[in-house]
C-alpha cells in the first residue's frame, strides 16, 4: 500500500513536468473531462497519503492505470520520446508494485519425517512364536527412533543448506517437521537423514553413507530416509519415511546338555556397507561369542546388514564346553548352513540337539513354517 502510494505521488508529479515542459514549449497536453476527474483524484490520493489517509491499493492502482493509458496515447506524449520512456516506466513501476501486492507470498518448504518401517515385515510369525513382540503403529517417533541426524543440500551446487548433528529426539508427536528456513529459494534439493545413531563416527562425508558393522559388532538398528525435493510454488510439502537398513537373525537352541555353557556365531558374506540410497556394498565376515548360564534355553537375537548377494551368506555355530569360547576345549558343532539376510526382514532359525545321534536338526521359519535344512541346502 505504501509503495503504491509513493507512485502516485511520483506520478503526479512527472505529469506535472511533463505538462509544463509542454507549455514551456507552446504545446499542450490535451486529456478528456473525465481523465482530468481521474487526474484530479490522483493530486487527492497523493494529498491523502501526505496527511495519512487512506485508500485501497486496488482503487489507487486502478486509477493510476487509467490516466497513464489515456495520457501516453497522447500525440505530444507519442512525439516526445523522453516523456514517454519516462511514461511507460512509470507504468512498469506502477503495474509491478500491483502485481507483487496481489500475489500471495511464497510458500515455505516443508519436509516431514514419518517412520515406514515400524515392525519387521514378518513379525506376525515371530510373535506367534514367542520371539518377538508386536510394536503398536501409533507411539511416539522416538519410539522408533531414537536419534536423529540429516543434511539437506542444494542438488545443483551441492551447497549445505540445513544439517543436524547426531540427537535425541524428543517430544510425544508421531511425526518430525524439520526446520526449513523460510527464506530459502525454489530449487532442486537432496535430504539424507540417518536415525538410531550413537555417534557419527559410522558416517562418511557429507552423510553419504554409513558402516553396518564397526569393530565387527551387530552396530544399531539403523534407519534412513533420502529423497530429491523439487520446491517450487507448486510442490513444496513433502512427508518422507524412514526405513530400516538391516535385518535381524533369531537362533532357538533346543535340548543341549548343559556342561555346553558358550557358542560361537559366524556369518559370512554380509553387507559392510550401505550408502545413502540404499545400495549395499563392501562384504563382511561376522562373529560373535555368547555365554549361556542356562544352556537349555538359548535364544540369540542379533542385528544383521543384509546378504550382499542373496544366499551366499554361510553360518556356523560351535558350542563350547565350559564358559569360554576356547578353540582348545571340547566343542561340537552342527554343519554349515546357507542363509539370507534381507533388510527389515527376520530370519529365524532352531537348532535341536539329538542326544541319539549327537547331532542337530536344523529348521528354518519359511511362510510360517518350519523347513528342515541340511547338505547347506533346503529340504
Amino acid at each position: 500500500m505504501k509503495q503504491t502510494q509513493r507512485h502516485t505521488t511520483l506520478f503526479a508529479s512527472a505529469f506535472n513536468f511533463h505538462a509544463g515542459c509542454a507549455a514551456s514549449k507552446g504545446q499542450n497536453i490535451v486529456v478528456s473531462y473525465p481523465d482530468y476527474i481521474l487526474y484530479k483524484e490522483m493530486l487527492q490520493l497523493a494529498e491523502d497519503s501526505r496527511s495519512g489517509r487512506r485508500k485501497s491499493a486496488s482503487t489507487i492502482g486502478s486509477s493510476i492505470f487509467s490516466v497513464l493509458c489515456c495520457f501516453m496515447c497522447s500525440r505530444e506524449v507519442l512525439n516526445n520520446q523522453v516523456v514517454l520512456y519516462v511514461s511507460l516506466f512509470l507504468t512498469v513501476l506502477n503495474l509491478s508494485s500491483c502485481i507483487r501486492e496481489e500475489l500471495p507470498a511464497c510458500p515455505p518448504l516443508q519436509v516431514i519425517l514419518d517412520v515406514e518401517d515400524k515392525n519387521y515385515h514378518n513379525i506376525n510369525s515371530a510373535v506367534r512364536l514367542g520371539f518377538e513382540e508386536w510394536k503398536s503403529e501409533e507411539l511416539p517417533f522416538r519410539d522408533y527412533v531414537g536419534t536423529l541426524t540429516y543434511r539437506l543440500h542444494n542438488a545443483e551446487t551441492g551447497e549445505e543448506v540445513l544439517v543436524a548433528p547426531v540427537a535425541p529426539v524428543e517430544g510425544d508427536k508421531q511425526m518430525l517437521a524439520l526446520p526449513i528456513p523460510e527464506n530459502l529459494p525454489f530449487g532442486t534439493y537432496v535430504l539424507t537423514a540417518w536415525g538410531n545413531l550413537a555417534g557419527s563416527t559410522i558416517l562418511t562425508e557429507e552423510h553419504k553413507g554409513a558402516k553396518l558393522h564397526p569393530d565387527n559388532l551387530p552396530g544399531e538398528d539403523l534407519y534412513l530416509a533420502h529423497d530429491t525435493l523439487v520446491y517450487d510454488h507448486l510442490t513444496y510439502d513433502y512427508t518422507i519415511g524412514m526405513k530400516r537398513v538391516k535385518g535381524k537373525l533369531i537362533i532357538r537352541v533346543e535340548d543341549m546338555p548343559v556342561q555346553y555353557q558358550a557358542s560361537s556365531k559366524a556369518v559370512t558374506g554380509l553387507s559392510g556397507y550401505v550408502d545413502n540410497r540404499f545400495n549395499y556394498d563392501r562384504s563382511l565376515d561376522m562373529r560373535l561369542d555368547t555365554v549361556w548360564p542356562a544352556p537349555r534355553e538359548i535364544l540369540t537375537k542379533t542385528i544383521m546388514a543384509p546378504s550382499l548377494e542373496r544366499d551366499l551368506s554361510v553360518l556356523t555355530l560351535r558350542f563350547f564346553e565350559g564358559n569360554q569360547c576356547n578353540e582348545s576345549a571340547y566343542w561340537i558343532s552342527p554343519e554349515a548352513v546357507t542363509m539370507n539376510m534381507q533388510r527389515n526382514e527376520l530370519t529365524i532359525m532352531r537348532y535341536v540337539y539329538d542326544k541319539s545321534c549327537c547331532c542337530f536338526k536344523i529348521y528354518i521359519l519359511i511362510n510360517d513354517h518350519w523347513e528342515v535344512l541340511h547338505s547347506m541346502e533346503i529340504s
